[in-house]
């Protein structure tokens, strides 16, 4: 799995991406983070942040899948 996540960052850097982060999906410590960054309206206008609620931080609730991939600019 390791030589693998390396083949992804060196292909995401030949395509012009900056950086290359790869996680698990198990994010409570980040779903706590992100709770107190809604409450606290850091989105902004971005009120779809809002709407998915959970969805952010369990990606098992957008769609069942054995790996997921989310592109930020």
């Amino acid at each position: 799995m390791a030589n693998l996540a390396l083949q992804i960052k060196q292909w995401g850097q030949e395509l012009g991406f900056q950086q290359v982060g790869i996680t698990d999906t198990n994010l409570p410590e980040a779903e706590a983070h992100l709770k107190n960054w809604l409450n606290n309206n850091f989105h902004g206008e971005m009120d779809y942040m809002q709407r998915h609620g959970n969805k952010r931080s369990r990606p098992a609730l957008l769609q069942p899948a054995r790996s997921v991939l989310f592109p930020y600019a």
